[in-house]
């Protein structure tokens, strides 16, 4: 191997060092006198072998070794450009460099042991890029070429920046955050004019504003002791993002800072001695973020209208707050307001038509009193811990929203006519625990949040069996948790109502399945070849979003459909095609079946998940059994007049609450192994998702709860896929599911257990002629008639 160029070994990421299977018990005599490049992750040794001459070496990359040093003396390094030994941390030193003029790149980042740079005789003078972020030992700073562009220096132990500096004319990007010891940063000074770039947040001994290039585009200077900005920040008029959050001793702006035409983010959240925001005497068209999170202050100055790019607008936990200017009607950009937490705030704003985001958790009831009237585009609203009494009937003329949250407030009953909120997708009513009846939801709710509502006793879910054309949300949850005095009849219509949801999102699969594996010759508008080489030519793409407007393109290549609105592609397409062609209904059905795929191929395949109080599992699941784990035969329907594949398994699992109290949430993990004829046995894994967890809220659960669900992406894990699904699934002869019970984190919860699980296979046929009707040919045709003809 004397002529080796190339020598790389990595470690799988997931292994850690005490994984790395290559052993060298009797050291290492020589690399290849050719090598090039050495990469070597998690390399054994102290040393690189004392016989080795790296003459020839262009990039040595030895990131998490064992290194303590690479060589003695001076090498001569000629074709040397990159060093990276990053989170060696047990390298001592570094070698003299003096015989490396190419070198360009180093990196030692996270070498905790690494104690000084040394000067080499002869400066780097192609080094543009260092990295010592995680040196902590380093307490000076390196002596290094003028030429340097990129310098990191987190986390080290330096305590002052020299004058000579300013030398470093080509520098754009320095990087020196949480240097704790670092006090004086005036030397940076005004001759860095390339420099671009500069994070001191962190650096906590730091009282004063750095003296610097007024070309910095991006200033961190967070977590820092600084006590004012001074007004001539003014002449930064590059700056871009300027970040001060966390300064206790920061009290004010300068109004100055008004001049600043090319800021797009300002970022004070945090300062608690921060007790007013300056007036904007002049227009701020680039600023587009604004937080004054966790700040003192009052009141905003009417003047915030000249903020007239403003999309987003972070006011949370402003505890002084009284009012809202009207002025802020006026910013036609305006998207994104959070005054969460702002208790003592009196009245927000009122026909704001661009606001597309309010959160106002926290807030006096009396703000919710100002929602409703013209927020024509608005789609999530934050109303939790609003101390709200009844249900404020304006929010139902919010037709726009697609989520509401409100949780932990103090009315008794939903109203049927939530069920105008059409478009409404996640709804959350935890801890609302003066709740008693939920009288129905919108018929696109994916997400119904009701954990903790100890009073609810009525709930009608309604008929939720129509078919949805694609894209389907991917997950689907209903949280029925801790609701002890839910009616039989209530935990009867929630089975109900989750039974009708699996058979709806397996007979989206069923259909699409079932018209893949029929005869193509049934398309009169396409020849069976041509429709081959289509399926095949869309899986190409980037996303489903692409793969459409390749579809319509291919067709119609004269009409371009890229600036079309994602919601509004699929109806576009199947309204195009239907218009030229004259599809019949079988022929939509099949092309229908096309989109199923892209979407199948393209999207993460949907589930459903519920959690609610019960005492068993429901009989009409037909294998069950004690414990956490259930092993099931893969027998298929004795009908011979149809087609049967199997489209996944329906998962139930009963779990006994025994002193649980967590805010860390809770979801069922489950592996499974599928044994089939041809494949073997492969391996999956899924979860039925309960509730997420709420930092600072903890739930505590007693009894007995069920967790039932679908998810069609595990057999399609297994099977690697849409295009080899139903031979696999055919092929199967056992399936076996391990349940565990976890936190968000992943974590094993001990204070519950798994008592029983129980396993249902769906197949094709029980979808498309099921004798409870939940979906049937004529259902699709007849919407696909409705919607498109």
């Amino acid at each position: 191997m004397r002529n080796l160029r190339f020598l790389k070994i990595n470690s799988h990421s997931r292994f850690n060092e005490e994984n790395c299977k290559i052993y060298l018990p009797e050291g290492l005599d020589d690399f290849p006198r050719k090598l090039r490049l050495l990469q070597w992750e998690h390399y054994p040794l102290a040393n690189l072998p004392s016989s080795f001459k790296p003459n020839h070496l262009v990039e040595l990359k030895m990131p998490k070794s064992k290194l303590e040093r690479l060589w003695e003396g001076v090498q001569p390094l000629p074709c040397l450009k990159v060093i990276d030994l990053s989170n060696s941390r047990f390298l001592k030193e570094l070698p003299d460099l003096s015989n490396a003029p190419r070198v360009d790149r180093i990196v030692v980042r996270g070498c905790g042991d690494l104690v000084t740079i040394p000067t080499p005789k002869k400066k780097l003078k192609s080094l543009e890029h260092l990295d010592l972020s995680g040196c902590s030992k380093i307490t000076v700073f390196p002596e290094i070429s003028w030429n340097i562009k990129r310098l990191l220096l987190a986390d080290t132990g330096i305590e002052e920046i020299p004058p000579w500096i300013e030398n470093f004319h080509l520098l754009v990007y320095l990087d020196m955050r949480r240097c704790k010891m670092l006090k004086n940063v005036a030397q940076i000074g005004h001759k860095l004019e390339k420099l671009e770039f500069l994070d001191l947040s962190g650096c906590s001994s730091v009282t004063s504003f750095p003296d610097i290039s007024n070309n910095v585009v991006v200033l961190l200077l967070s977590e820092t002791a600084i006590e004012e900005i001074p007004s001539r920040i003014k002449y930064m008029r590059r700056l871009e993002l300027l970040e001060i959050k966390n300064c206790p001793r920061l009290e004010g702006l300068p109004i100055s800072i008004c001049e600043l035409e090319s800021l797009v983010e300002l970022n004070i959240s945090g300062c608690p001695n921060f007790t007013s925001f300056p007036e904007i005497t002049e227009i701020m068209a680039s600023l587009e973020y604004l937080s004054l999170n966790g700040t003192a202050i009052t009141e905003l100055h009417s003047s915030i209208e000249n903020l007239t790019g403003l999309s987003s607008l972070d006011l949370e936990n402003c505890k002084n707050l009284l009012s809202l200017p009207d002025e802020l009607s006026k910013l036609k950009f305006l998207e994104d307001l959070n005054i969460s937490g702002c208790s003592n705030l009196d009245k927000t704003i009122r026909n704001h038509g661009s606001l597309v985001s309010v959160r106002a958790s926290g807030c006096k009831s009396q703000v919710v009193n100002c929602l409703g009237a013209g927020l024509s585009s608005l789609k999530t609203l934050d109303l939790s811990g609003c101390g709200i009494t009844e249900f404020p009937e304006a929010l139902t003329l919010i037709s726009t929203l697609t989520e509401l949250d409100l949780s932990q407030n103090c009315f008794s009953a939903i109203p049927p006519s939530i069920k105008d909120l059409q478009e409404l997708q996640s709804l959350d009513l935890s801890h609302c625990q003066e709740l008693q009846s939920l009288s129905g939801v919108p018929a696109g709710l994916t997400r119904l949040n009701v954990l903790n509502c100890i009073s609810l006793e009525m709930v009608v879910l309604g008929n939720s069996s129509e078919l949805q054309l694609y894209p389907l949300s991917n997950v689907e949850t209903f949280v029925f948790a801790d609701c002890p005095s839910l009616s039989h009849y209530a935990i009867e219509n929630i089975q109900a109502f989750a039974r009708r949801r699996i058979y709806v999102l397996a007979s989206h699969l069923g259909v699409t399945l079932n018209f893949r594996g029929g005869d193509l010759s049934l398309n009169s508008w396409m020849k069976p070849q041509q429709l081959r080489y289509l399926l095949s030519s869309m899986y190409g793409y980037g996303s489903l979003h692409e793969a459409l407007i390749g579809l319509h393109a291919a067709f119609f290549s004269n009409e371009l459909i890229s600036k079309e609105h994602p919601s509004r592609l699929l109806s576009r397409i199947l309204h195009d095609f239907h218009e030229r062609y004259g599809l019949s209904i079988q022929d939509m059905l099949h092309f229908f079946s096309l989109i199923a795929h892209l979407y199948l191929y393209y999207q993460g395949k949907p589930s459903t998940n519920f959690c609610f109080p019960s005492a068993d599992i429901p009989e009409w699941f037909c294998h069950q059994r004690n414990g956490s784990f259930i092993a099931v035969m893969i027998q298929r329907p004795e009908r011979s007049d149809e087609i049967s594949t199997l489209a996944g398994f329906a998962i139930s699992v009963l779990v006994a609450f025994d002193g649980y109290n967590d805010d860390k949430g809770i979801s069922i993990k489950y592996e499974c192994h599928f044994h089939s004829k041809s494949f073997g046995i492969r391996e999956g894994e899924g979860y039925l998702r309960g509730w997420d967890g709420k930092k600072g809220t903890p739930s505590a659960i007693e009894g007995d709860h069920l967790f039932l669900g679908f998810d069609s992406s595990i057999l399609f894990g297994a099977a690697n896929g849409i295009e080899q699904f139903v031979g696999y699934s055919e092929d199967l002869v056992k399936a076996t599911f391990q349940c565990y019970i976890v936190d968000e984190d992943g974590n094993t919860i001990n204070s519950c257990t798994v008592k029983k699980c129980a396993i249902q296979p769906l197949y094709t046929s029980d979808m498309t002629r099921s004798q409870t009707k939940i979906l049937s040919r004529q259902d699709i045709t007849k919407g696909l008639t409705t919607r498109f003809a």
